[in-house]
C-alpha cells in the first residue's frame, strides 16, 4: 500500500465489490457500504456506538502530553493508485457540503 495516496472515507451510499473475499460476516459479492456498516454494527453488539460516537479515551503521543478525546471506528478505502478524476469529484462534493 502506497502511504503517499490519501485514503478515502467510504460514504454510506457507496457500493463496494468484495469478490473473492471471505469476511466471515457478509456473503454478498457486491454490497452497499451502509449494508456492510449495519452488518458490522450487528457483530459489534452493544459496542456499535464505536462507529458513530466512538468511546472516550486518553492518548499519549511520543514526546507529547496526554490528551483526552474519542476513538471512532470508520471504513476507509485505500486506492492502489491515485485517481485524479475521483479526487476532483470528492473536492467538488466537499465544497457543496460546506
Amino acid at each position: 500500500m502506497d502511504d503517499s495516496i490519501q485514503p478515502i472515507l467510504l460514504q454510506e451510499d457507496g457500493v463496494i465489490d468484495l469478490s473473492g473475499k471471505n469476511l466471515g460476516i457478509i456473503s454478498d459479492r457486491i454490497v452497499r457500504v451502509n449494508a456492510l456498516l449495519n452488518t458490522i454494527k450487528r457483530h459489534l453488539g452493544d459496542k456499535r456506538e464505536w462507529l458513530n460516537e466512538g468511546f472516550e479515551c486518553e492518548m499519549l503521543a511520543p514526546g507529547g502530553i496526554w490528551q483526552k478525546g474519542r476513538i471512532r471506528l470508520q471504513l476507509e478505502f485505500h486506492p492502489e493508485q491515485p485517481n485524479e478524476l475521483f479526487d476532483s469529484c470528492q473536492q467538488i462534493e466537499a465544497s457543496q457540503n460546506h
